[in-house]
C-alpha cells in the first residue's frame, strides 16, 4: 500500500530493519542524521547486498539530516547532499531548520527529495512544531517545485532564447 519506506536516523544501523524493509522490494528513503560516512555506506551495503540476493534494485535515497531541534540553518551541512549522490539512486535533505529558507538551498545543491515537518500549531507540544511549517508555509515551498524544475535544466553554455535580441543587435 506505501510506495516507498523511510527510515529514521535513529534507525539507520539497525541491520533487522534494514534487511525487513529491504524484503518489502520497495525503495527504500533513509536518513543520515547521527552517522558517519562509514556507517551510511554499510547501511547501503547491507541494503544493496539484500537486494542482490534477489536481483532487484528498487531504489535508495539517502536524506542529509542534522539530528538536531530545530537544526541552526549554518550547521545544515548541504553540501553533503553532492557526496550523497555518489552513493546511491537519489539524494535529499531531511530539514529541521526553521522557515523554508534551507529547504530551498538543499534542492539548489542538489536534493531531489525535502522531508520538512508540518504542523497547524507552532505552539503545540512537542519539539518538533516549534521548526515544522504552518500550512501557508508548506503552501510556499510547494510552489517552488517548477521553479526547481526549471533550474536544473542544463542547457549546456550557449546563448539562451531569451538574450537572442541583445546578442544578434
Amino acid at each position: 500500500l506505501v510506495p516507498a519506506f523511510k527510515i529514521a536516523s535513529g534507525d539507520n544501523d539497525f541491520a533487522p530493519l534494514l534487511r525487513g524493509v529491504a524484503d518489502t522490494d520497495k525503495p527504500i528513503i533513509l536518513s543520515t542524521g547521527m552517522s558517519s560516512q562509514g556507517q551510511v555506506d554499510l547501511a547501503c551495503s547491507l541494503i544493496r547486498e539484500h537486494w542482490n540476493l534477489r536481483d532487484l534494485s528498487p531504489g535508495l535515497a539517502l536524506l542529509q539530516c542534522v539530528s538536531s531541534y530545530p537544526t541552526p540553518a549554518g550547521q545544515a551541512n548541504l553540501a553533503t547532499i553532492q557526496s550523497l549522490q555518489s552513493r546511491c539512486d537519489f539524494a535529499g535533505y531531511s530539514d529541521h531548520t526553521e522557515g523554508i529558507e534551507v529547504a530551498a538551498l538543499a534542492v539548489a545543491a542538489g536534493a531531489r527529495i525535502v522531508e520538512k515537518h508540518f504542523t497547524i500549531d507552532k505552539n503545540l507540544p512537542g519539539r518538533d512544531n516549534k521548526f515544522a511549517l504552518l500550512p501557508m508555509e508548506m503552501k510556499i515551498i510547494s510552489n517552488y517545485r517548477d521553479i526547481f524544475a526549471k533550474m536544473n535544466i542544463d542547457r549546456g553554455l550557449n546563448v539562451q532564447e531569451c538574450e537572442m535580441d541583445i546578442y544578434n543587435n
